[in-house]
């Protein structure tokens, strides 16, 4: 198969169109032809190698973590994939036409989706979805500052606030973009004007590089925004 490969740290030209041999699943895992690859900044800072204490690679090494694309093979043990079925995954080594996935990270698309923009979802989504569930320790009652939150993390972060079993309320701060119909019955933005009102947040999760002078309108206003850590 063909694939992007790098031998060495550095910027865009160490990234090289190369044949490699075609990876084979093993047991759990599928086979993927790739429609797409998307690509994040994580990408570029271990391409770049400045990652490399937490984050190393073996060269020469494909790298990239997002994909989509259509089960072309199955290892042993895989019953709840067939052959066919459009998928996508935050996976490893998704810079080439073939991918060996394992079935615990993969997901099937859904209908109306598009193949190549299911690409641009897996890991965006499972980091905003994570904040929340995993990093935050929000409570149920308790008030989430989102800023920037028409981004890919930034959503993911605001639908698992207010669909998980113990919702907590959301403010959706610099949202610049109207989000999609069907989006908008799930999020309900909740503007606030920092020169009327007191803004007590238990939790600020900043998606935008505004949020400090957000903040700092916030003290000039003498609102207390005690509770943000």
């Amino acid at each position: 198969m063909k694939a992007v490969v790098m031998h060495e740290y550095g910027g865009p030209d160490v990234l090289k169109y190369e044949d490699v041999p075609d990876p084979v699943p093993g047991t759990g895992e599928v086979l993927i032809r790739i429609a797409a690859a998307s690509i994040n900044p994580v990408d570029l800072w271990q391409r770049a190698g400045a990652i490399k204490a937490s984050l190393r690679v073996e060269f020469p090494a494909i790298i990239g973590w997002d994909v989509s694309g259509t089960v072309v093979g199955l290892g042993l043990e895989v019953h709840e994939f067939a052959v066919g079925d459009h998928v996508f995954a935050w996976a490893f080594h998704t810079y080439a036409e073939l991918c060996a996935v394992k079935t615990s990270v993969l997901a099937r698309i859904p209908d109306g989706v598009d193949l190549i923009e299911a690409a641009a979802l897996p890991l965006v989504t499972v980091t905003g979805s994570q904040l929340i569930s995993v990093a935050s320790g929000v409570k149920a009652g308790q008030t989430v500052l989102v800023s920037g939150a028409v981004g890919g993390v930034g959503r993911a972060a605001v639908r698992t606030a207010v669909l998980r079993p113990q919702s907590c309320d959301v403010a959706l701060a610099l949202l610049t973009v109207v989000l999609p119909e069907d989006a908008m019955q799930v999020f309900t933005e909740q503007r606030f004007d920092c020169s009327c009102h007191a803004v007590p947040f238990d939790r600020v999760f900043s998606f935008s590089c505004l949020l400090p002078f957000l903040l700092r309108g916030l003290v000039r206003c003498g609102q207390s925004h005690a509770g943000v850590p």
